[in-house]
């Protein structure tokens, strides 16, 4: 579910910033999103120059998260934490090792699955 989200997410910003959109933009507004995922996209911007891409990207991403997905952004709780360990293990034991934030993102929306 977390990649999913994640690319409409993206499709979604690309969207709103004149860049193609994808054929399923706009589905995402049935999801939910995580908070490490708007940290994740919040961060990218905030590396960006500033300028009219990023000024576009900004109001683009506080609607989304503060109108579209409003009550539907799921935390990174202690649930999640549980989550977590298992996806990052789980991954490492495979030999297909994942990125901290990566692992957070997947293990979110599935947290009440594990333990």
């Amino acid at each position: 579910m977390a990649s999913m989200t994640i690319r409409n997410l993206d499709d979604s910003l690309s969207s709103a910033c004149g860049s193609a959109p994808c054929p399923m933009a706009g589905a995402w507004k049935t999801r939910h999103a995580t908070s490490v995922a708007e940290a994740e996209i919040r961060y990218g911007m905030a590396r960006m120059g500033h300028g009219r891409r990023r000024q576009q990207l900004e109001h683009a991403v506080i609607s989304i998260f503060n109108d579209d997905f409003a009550g539907r952004i799921l935390p990174f709780d202690g649930e999640a934490a549980w989550a977590y360990a298992a996806v990052a293990c789980e991954r490492f034991q495979a030999g297909r090792p994942i990125s901290q934030v990566d692992a957070q993102i997947i293990a979110t929306p599935t947290r009440d699955q594990q333990q």
